[in-house]
C-alpha cells in the first residue's frame, strides 16, 4: 500500500522488487538499508518514519540517479548556504506535508519531532513552510517526474 501511494504522489515508479526492513533498537533510522529504530516509539511514529525513509528510497533508486543529480544541483544553486542534508529533505518534507495535509495535528507532531533532530531538519521544514509544499511538489514533478516517465520500473 505505502509503496504505491509513494509512487503515486511522487510520480516516480518503484524500481525495487523487494525492500528488506530492519527494526533496530539503537542509532537513528535510515533508508539504505532500510532500518527503523523502534525503541520506545509509538506505532504512529514508526509509520511516519517508514514513509519518510521510503520516500528517501524512491529518490535514491539507481534508475533516477542522473535526473536527481540535476535536481539536487539546481536546489544547491537556489539555496547555496544550505547543507545537502537540508536540501535532501526539502522535497521529502513537501511530500510528507501532502500525505498528512488532512491530518494537521499529526503533521504538527511530525514537524516537532523532526525539528529535534537538528538544524538540517529545522531548515528544511522552514523552507517548505515558506515556499509551500504545493509549489515545491509542482517544481519537483516538473523537473524530476517529467524526466523520469520513460524509465521502466516494477510498479506504477
Amino acid at each position: 500500500m505505502f509503496v504505491r501511494q509513494i509512487s503515486k504522489i511522487t510520480g516516480l515508479k518503484w524500481c525495487e522488487k523487494n525492500v528488506d526492513i530492519y527494526f533496530i533498537n539503537h542509532r537513528h533510522s535510515f533508508s539504505d538499508p532500510l532500518s527503523i529504530n523502534i525503541t520506545g516509539k509509538s506505532v504512529e511514529y514508526i509509520k511516519y518514519i517508514f514513509i519518510h525513509e521510503m520516500i528517501h528510497r524512491i529518490f535514491i533508486q539507481s534508475d533516477y540517479d542522473h535526473i536527481f543529480d540535476i535536481y539536487w544541483r539546481r536546489l544547491q544553486r537556489s539555496f547555496p548556504d544550505l547543507s545537502m542534508g537540508t536540501i535532501y529533505h526539502i522535497p521529502l518534507d513537501a511530500f510528507i506535508s501532502l500525505i498528512y495535509s488532512n491530518q494537521p495535528s499529526k503533521l504538527m507532531k511530525i514537524k516537532k519531532f523532526d525539528k529535534k533532530l537538528g538544524a538540517d531538519y529545522i531548515m528544511a521544514w522552514q523552507i517548505v513552510e515558506r515556499e509551500s509544499f504545493q509549489k515545491i511538489i509542482y517544481q519537483f514533478k516538473k523537473e524530476v517526474t517529467s524526466s523520469a516517465t520513460s524509465r521502466q520500473c516494477l510498479l506504477q
